[in-house]
């Protein structure tokens, strides 16, 4: 059996990091403890780590036997995910490759147009792209509110209250 495939076996402790990344730890900043990550395999308690499990299911939490403060044990996949989808409006105008494990998931279109090969226009009118690299399809971003050439109607005239 992989290596891989065994992890998916194995009951964890706490979820695997994701991209690198570990969010399960002690949260109080100053404990000695402090974001030190729990080691994820091994059963139950018995792993020597600072950490104590408590509660079950989807009330698992992890104590830390520094400074006793409980943390809600998170998926880290979920909570990447979670801000990449609240920080999507941050990236502009700007059009990405979406796939998340391309190299071009982090070079926009319009300042690395050589990473990208013009597809002609979808049905809404907006430019469409493919990515050199794994080959997926994106359609440009339309322009929102207040952005360089967009006038949103409602700031063309001007709203009375006629009751009074």
């Amino acid at each position: 059996m992989s290596n891989a495939l065994s992890h998916h076996n194995k009951k964890l402790r706490v979820p695997l990091p994701y991209d690198g990344l570990q969010f399960n730890g002690c949260k109080n900043p100053a404990c000695s403890n402090f974001m030190v990550p729990p080691i994820c395999e091994g059963h139950g308690n018995r792993v020597k780590d600072g950490y104590a499990l408590t509660g079950s299911g989807r009330e698992l939490a992890i104590r830390c036997k520094s400074c006793n403060t409980h943390t809600i044990v998170k998926s880290n996949k979920a909570i990447i995910e979670e801000y990449e989808r609240q920080a999507n409006y941050l990236r502009d105008n700007q059009t990405f490759c979406s796939n998340r494990e391309c190299d071009n998931y982090r070079y926009s279109v319009e300042q690395h147009p050589k990473r990208y090969r013009s597809k002609g226009k979808g049905s809404s009118g907006n430019k469409r792209f493919t990515c050199k690299l794994c080959c997926k399809s994106i359609t440009q971003r339309a322009k929102r509110c207040f952005q360089e050439g967009y006038v949103p109607l409602n700031c063309c005239y001007t709203v009375y209250n006629i009751s009074d």
